[in-house]
């Protein structure tokens, strides 16, 4: 809260992470910074990109990491809930959103 980042009591390890909660948004203003650097001032810049094959990519390049992650984590903790398992899939899909309603936000921040 923001109470506690600018309480007085909280001690330095506290307050560094406390400001935890600006890592995603600050991650994509970084990742999108470089990336338009990247593509005004690369070998390419007058080049066209078509933007299926543009998100495509970008999607491969984090992708395999997500499935390792998610398959690990479903036979860790496996379950034999068809509900657990429609939502398995879903997400592994990247569609998850589209199906599964939740109360809480994914990020704090939204």
């Amino acid at each position: 809260t923001i109470e506690s980042i600018t309480s007085r009591s909280a001690g330095p390890l506290e307050t560094f992470a406390s400001w935890g909660i600006l890592a995603a948004p600050l991650f994509f203003v970084l990742s999108g910074y470089c990336h338009s650097i990247t593509k005004i001032t690369g070998p390419q810049a007058d080049e066209e990109e078509h933007m299926l094959f543009a998100m495509v990519v970008r999607v491969m390049a984090w992708y395999p990491y997500y499935v390792l992650v998610l398959v690990t984590l479903a036979v860790r903790y496996m379950s034999y809930s068809a509900e657990d398992w429609t939502n398995f899939m879903a997400q592994l899909f990247l569609i998850g959103g589209a199906f599964f309603e939740s109360d809480v936000a994914p990020f704090p921040y939204m």
